[in-house]
């Protein structure tokens, strides 16, 4: 794209920028009640209503459509296009998985359950969760191939670590199932909530890889992990 062009293509990037900065923001809150071990506070974080993001992300995906028709880009910026996209969808998914964990989360008697051992495994959980999500946001401004590939590997390795500490959080809750049965169904509603978080990791890898196929090229399926 040329002057006019890439100036609708830089607004649109900040755009994509800006609401995917929102989602980490909404989730480091949460993040830093984990932190602190206030369960009360974290019931307390406010996320926008879905349909507002749901809004903002339409909007985006029209003007995209428009740029499309209107400036046929060229390769590189066509790629980045059709990569944003499929992103916006993916913010939608984050939000509503960041969305439905702090109402299931509050949801649970987590006053009176024994969550000693669960919440150091679901900090770091979170955190790698949420080094994804940075990660994977902070490709769509790079331009150097070796950059874009190392950020690339490290929202993969977040991701992985994500999916153990998360195995680790289901064994000890099933561990406590057996434990505390007359809370069986709350532990179990837990291990709910908690996948809600593990989810948001794989939506950024998602992320992580369209950009990744965005800024280098190629075919769509080499870009699913890193080389």
């Amino acid at each position: 794209m040329i002057s006019k062009e890439s100036t609708v293509l830089d607004k649109i990037k900040k755009r994509m920028f800006t609401l995917g900065n929102k989602r980490l923001s909404n989730n480091l809150s949460i993040l830093q009640s984990l932190r602190e071990n206030d369960l009360d506070a974290l019931v307390q974080v406010k996320i926008p209503a879905t349909k507002k993001i749901q809004s903002e992300s339409e909007k985006i995906d029209n003007d995209i459509v428009a740029t499309l028709s209107l400036y046929c880009p060229e390769a590189g910026d066509l790629r980045l296009l059709v990569a944003f996209l499929k992103i916006t969808t993916e913010l939608v998914r984050i939000h509503t998985n960041t969305n439905s964990f702090v109402k299931e989360f509050s949801l649970i008697p987590y006053q009176e359950m024994q969550l000693e051992q669960i919440i150091p495994y679901l900090v770091s959980m979170y955190e790698n969760t949420c080094a994804a999500l940075d990660n994977a946001f902070k490709i769509m401004n790079l331009h150097k191939k070796e950059d874009v590939q190392d950020l690339f590997k490290q929202v993969y390795a977040a991701e992985a670590q994500t999916d153990q500490f998360y195995r680790l959080i289901e064994s000890d809750v099933l561990s406590l199932t057996h434990q505390y049965p007359e809370q069986a169904i709350a532990y179990l509603d837990l291990l709910k909530a908690v996948r809600r978080l593990e989810k948001i990791a794989d939506r950024a890898l998602n992320i992580a890889s369209l950009l990744h196929f965005a800024q280098l090229g190629g075919p769509l399926s080499k870009h699913i992990k890193p080389e």
